[in-house]
């Protein structure tokens, strides 16, 4: 079945067609896409100046309020931490593994280093779709106002 990955506000899973979904989700074979959601708080919204739905249905501001969400990060130019090949092992406390935030929760108290953060990484690989994410966003925006 899909998998589904849980953020703090952010959640992202696979999906298919809604026609092919079973009672737990899709199959993995109807999976098509992946979808990214941010269950954006009323401090979010506040923090944009949007206070009201009708604040909302005026400006929806996409871009600005998810478009710094998503990063794509490794660790890099330390032997100590794992590298972006090597499977991540740290787990939360259900044994949910392959997540940095956990990498970087573990490391953070088992790693004499000043800071582990010092040692992320933006992953170049991803800029494309980094930038298309930008794009789709910009342009949800400005259809949303014609």
């Amino acid at each position: 079945m899909n998998t589904v990955i849980r953020m703090g506000d952010v959640k992202m899973y696979e999906r298919g067609a809604d026609g092919k979904k079973g009672k737990s989700g899709w199959n993995i074979d109807d999976c098509d896409r992946i979808r990214l959601e941010l269950s954006a708080s009323r401090k979010i919204f506040r923090k944009h100046g949007i206070k009201t739905v009708y604040d909302l249905l005026e400006d929806a501001q996409f871009q600005k309020i998810n478009g710094e969400i998503y990063k794509f990060k490794c660790f890099e130019g330390s032997r100590k931490l794992p590298r972006c090949y090597n499977a991540y092992i740290a787990s939360d406390d259900k044994g949910n593994k392959n997540c940095l935030q956990y990498e970087i929760n573990y490391f953070k108290h088992k790693v004499k280093v000043p800071n582990v953060n010092q040692y992320l990484k933006d992953v170049k690989a991803f800029d494309p779709l980094k930038e298309a994410l930008s794009n789709a966003m910009i342009k949800f925006d400005t259809e949303w106002h014609d």
